[in-house]
């Protein structure tokens, strides 16, 4: 019975640390701020509407460009750290993606 649980204990901390080193790369925590960023552009756009009404424009591209630059300055720092954020994030999910792959011969 002892050594069960000796057993357990030792699983335990091989698991803890697995998890602190998987929550502390660089990917977690890009993606953490990421999640902040869009909960608190929600609170201050309403995303519904946004979506009603880009679909209502026949010109996307025209009517990011207006809806940027007719916000807040808050919205617009927001919505640019996001933006950057996400595509660090896309970027370095793409290199440890392709780093386990084997080259094909």
């Amino acid at each position: 019975m002892r050594i069960l649980n000796l057993k357990h204990r030792i699983m335990m901390r091989v698991y803890m640390t697995f998890m602190l080193r998987k929550i502390t790369s660089p990917f977690v925590g890009e993606s953490f701020a990421f999640v902040i960023l869009a909960l608190t552009l929600s609170i201050f756009v309403s995303i519904p509407s946004v979506m009603s009404n880009m679909i209502g424009s026949g010109d996307l591209y025209r009517f990011f460009l207006t809806a940027l630059f007719n916000t807040t300055l808050m919205v617009q720092l927001i919505l640019i750290a996001s933006l950057v954020i996400a595509t660090k994030t896309i970027i370095s999910f793409r290199h440890l993606s392709s780093v386990g792959r084997a080259p094909l011969s």
